[in-house]
Order: structure tokens, then C-alpha cells, then sequence
């Protein structure tokens, strides 16, 4: 766990994804992670890139994440079942 949530959701989504044999490898970046999950499951692949696009805009936008934009993370990694 972090002071930071969305990092503490993302490092959650990918926990879920590693207990089904997709574990992020050291250095990899979010899209080439959703990318390579994509192309493993396919079926997976439309909740992936939208979890992680959502991720990738909260943490590196310009615009900062609102706590109302933080939770929606939080519901989208809690309802995430791969």
C-alpha cells in the first residue's frame, strides 16, 4: 500500500490479472502491459485498456484527478474479474 489511491488501485488490477498468469514485468508501462494482457485474452481486452486508460489519465494528465474520478477507478478495479 501507498499514500497515493490510484496507484494502490492499479497495483490491485494488476494483482488480479497476475493470479491469472498476466503479471506486469519490472519496467513494463501501463499501455504495453494492457496491450500485452489484450493479446493474451482478448476477451479481457475492452475493460483493460479502459481501466487503464482511466489509470494512465488520472496519473499523468495534466489536469490532476478529482476524488469523484479516483473512485470511479476504485469501483471499475473492484468489479474487474478476469
Amino acid at each position: 500500500r501507498s499514500d497515493d489511491p490510484l496507484v494502490d488501485s492499479y497495483a490491485r488490477f494488476c494483482g488480479k490479472l497476475a493470479r491469472r498468469g498476466l503479471t506486469r514485468a519490472s519496467g513494463e508501462g501501463p499501455h504495453t502491459y494492457a496491450a500485452r494482457v489484450a493479446a493474451a485474452r482478448p476477451d479481457l481486452a475492452t475493460q483493460v485498456e479502459s481501466i487503464t486508460a482511466l489509470y494512465s489519465r488520472l496519473r499523468y494528465g495534466a489536469t490532476g484527478s478529482s476524488t469523484q474520478e479516483v473512485a470511479e477507478l476504485r469501483r471499475r478495479v473492484r468489479e474487474f474479474a478476469p
